[in-house]
């Protein structure tokens, strides 16, 4: 057989979202999504783009909040998900916080 990861992961987000969306009889105005970077969230991140492509490009805004714990790594991980956010054409909120500021 031959199908692409693109459209596995179509079919995925689209039977996943929808279904969650539906059974909660959900209608939401604006998606939020807050992306640390990490596999896991990057991987939501392209899951809710694709989605909300298919779904009338519902508007969609990423948060990512910059601790600074791990120095330049934590400011490379910013940039990755501006980055990202940038070529989805999606606006990207970021908060940078660092150790003793409330």
């Amino acid at each position: 057989m031959d199908f692409s990861e693109k459209s596995q992961m179509d079919l995925l987000c689209e039977g996943i979202f929808t279904k969650a969306l539906s059974d909660e009889g959900l209608r939401p105005e604006k998606l939020w999504l807050a992306c640390s970077g990490g596999l896991d969230s990057v991987v939501l991140l392209e899951l809710l783009s694709s989605w909300r492509q298919s779904h009338g490009l519902l508007p969609m805004e990423v948060l990512h909040v910059n601790y600074g714990l791990r120095g330049a790594e934590s400011d490379g991980d910013q940039t990755f998900v501006e980055t990202r956010c940038q070529s989805l054409g999606l606006s990207c909120r970021v908060l940078s916080v660092r150790e003793g500021e409330q």
